[in-house]
């Protein structure tokens, strides 16, 4: 006789559930499969004198969130880890835990990142200080300035002594044509950027110093008489740049790096370089 009631609540089956041979109803069933994982979590989590009931305890310490700054991850989809110290001194295999080793509890992406540090906090903490005070952007930085429109008007008009007409003129190119390398009256050679914020819809520009473009003979003497290169090596360093586009080498005057660009052809056909020192 088949059974018409599901065996765990009590409720009368569905006829779905009756032809498809079904001893409980489809929120039991769900909750016997809750249950079983539950289980094996638990089973799975202890090791040596840490049983699930620390688990537990330390889950409602944390707030049911992994332990680590502003993690969102509260174990709903996947289980937090069980976080522990690998060098453990109790004398247990180092992939178990005990209570003297555990740490808290961390979503699985944390706990990788911990165990690739190999448990050295002076790895996050120069993370932070490299996220706090990039390298890249006191070299980079310096030499460039992003504002809106109006702001740029004003920062080309007073660094770089460029007539307002010309200054208007400029960001339409940038805004039109696109970036382009401009000898202003100050000496300087700047790019004006359009960018395009997304989703915003606002639009700045960023005026970017570059080093000054000279023919391929200024370029000569200048890696000689301010950087100390020979006549030899400088020739074949403007050689390799007018090749490959570039040239990053040693100098020998106290300048870690310098970065020779070839910049094409300029008015009189000559062959145009720029050379910038490198932090």
């Amino acid at each position: 006789m088949p059974i018409l009631n599901c065996t765990r609540c009590g409720r009368k089956l569905s006829k779905p559930r009756l032809a498809a041979r079904k001893q409980k109803c489809y929120p039991c069933e769900c909750a016997v499969r809750r249950e079983q994982k539950q289980r094996t979590h638990d089973r799975n989590i202890e090791s040596e004198d840490f049983t699930s009931a620390d688990y537990w305890q330390l889950f409602e310490a944390q707030n049911g969130t992994c332990a680590v700054y502003s993690c969102r991850a509260k174990g709903k989809s996947k289980h937090l880890t069980v976080e522990h110290d690998h060098a453990c001194e109790n004398g247990h295999d180092p992939k178990r835990w005990c209570r003297a080793c555990v740490r808290g509890l961390t979503c699985s992406q944390h706990n990788e990142w911990i165990g690739r540090s190999g448990d050295d906090p002076k790895i996050f903490d120069s993370l932070a200080s490299y996220l706090r005070d990039p390298p890249a952007r006191e070299m980079l930085m310096d030499k460039m300035q992003v504002a809106p429109h109006d702001e740029a008007i004003e920062i080309l008009h007073d660094d770089y002594r460029v007539s307002l007409t010309r200054a208007r003129k400029m960001l339409d190119m940038a805004r039109g044509v696109g970036p382009n390398p401009v000898k202003v009256p100050s000496g300087h050679t700047i790019v004006v950027k359009y960018v395009r914020i997304p989703r915003s819809g606002k639009a700045v520009y960023s005026i970017t110093e570059s080093a000054p473009q000279v023919d391929g003979k200024l370029a000569l003497k200048q890696l000689m008489d301010e950087y100390g290169l020979s006549e030899r090596r400088a020739k074949t360093a403007l050689n390799t740049a007018w090749d490959k586009g570039q040239r990053s080498m040693p100098a020998p005057k106290g300048v870690r790096n310098i970065l020779i660009k070839y910049h094409g052809r300029g008015a009189n056909q000559s062959y145009m370089f720029s050379i910038e020192e490198q932090a």
